[in-house]
């Protein structure tokens, strides 16, 4: 019976004579070890795909079954495929496997997790992956290959209050970051070198950050709308501020950037920002104080309006 119930959910369908109700399917689950030889031959099949190993966990294989709820998975496996866990309201915690190194698009989007743990031995997060984890509160990221985290990686989950982004980190992609309303403190990596398009706009909780000294780069909209920022105190590293990057930050109210370190004379040259484009600081309007504008040698079209 147990078996006809594991082909039930994984076909949607009745099996071998057997019906069984939805929570009878779902009971069954709940209490499922993940464990290769506890699979009936036909769900494993199903659960790892068809190249017959047990590393990977298939494409879609549980894609929008909204009761479906057990915690860990195999620790053979290696690849989470894509959309594999989507839309899986009822799993709220997830233990990763010490092996696993690829989550691909989609996999946990919309899931019910709460917080999450990703191995060192994660080298590859794809687009999506936990957008739209509208309950997910915690992630720590404990990755030491990883270069960057995908675009629209964390979008949309509004109740993440804490990220820990590991040292490796080098760019942070187009809107990985939107939306994620209970972020209040942000420590970017030390590698950190360019913000996206996006990457944190409607953060509209985030009070602090705490810069780091390789940034270059925040792309357009990088930060727009982060209605609780209050001041911007950018490393000297950062020369390229790009379209409304600060635009809508209502309670900023002082903007700079960090003293150029001491240097002859003869050798020094202009550090930082010498150009703030347009809208950049737009609809800032608690702004009392930028210092910042000392180094510019050009202002865009409404950039402090």
């Amino acid at each position: 019976r147990q078996f006809a119930l594991f082909c039930n959910v994984v076909y949607g369908q009745r099996w071998a004579g057997w019906s069984a109700t939805r929570n009878d399917v779902f009971a069954a689950l709940k209490n499922l070890r993940a464990d290769m030889n506890e699979f009936p031959p036909l769900f494993a099949q199903r659960f790892y795909g068809e190249s017959g190993g047990n590393n990977m966990i298939s494409k879609d294989v549980f894609a929008h079954v909204r009761h479906l709820d057990f915690d860990y998975l195999p620790g053979s496996v290696v690849t989470i495929r894509e959309k594999a866990l989507q839309g899986c309201a009822a799993i709220t915690r997830m233990h990763l496997p010490f092996k696993l190194k690829t989550i691909s698009e989609y996999a946990f989007s919309s899931t019910g997790l709460k917080e999450i743990d990703i191995p060192e031995s994660v080298n590859a997060i794809y687009h999506s992956a936990f957008m739209d984890c509208k309950d997910l509160e915690r992630v720590t990221i404990r990755s030491v290959t990883l270069d960057h985290i995908d675009d629209f990686c964390f979008y949309g989950c509004n109740n993440l209050k804490e990220i820990t982004i590991p040292p490796t980190i080098e760019r942070i992609d187009s809107g990985a970051f939107f939306s994620c309303a209970s972020l209040s403190h942000l420590r970017l990596p030390e590698a950190l070198e360019s913000i996206a398009y996006r990457a944190f706009k409607n953060c509209i909780g985030l009070q602090t950050i705490e810069w780091n000294e390789k940034l270059h780069t925040i792309d357009a909209c990088g930060f727009e709308h982060c209605r609780s920022l209050t001041t911007v105190m950018l490393p000297t590293s950062v020369n390229n501020l790009q379209y409304r990057a600060f635009f809508g930050c209502t309670s900023l109210f002082s903007v700079d950037q960090m003293p150029q370190p001491p240097s002859p004379p003869e050798l020094r040259r202009i550090l930082g920002v010498t150009e703030i484009p347009n809208k950049c600081f737009k609809k800032c309007s608690s702004l009392v104080t930028a210092p910042l504008i000392r180094t510019a040698t050009h202002i865009g079209a409404s950039a402090f309006y």
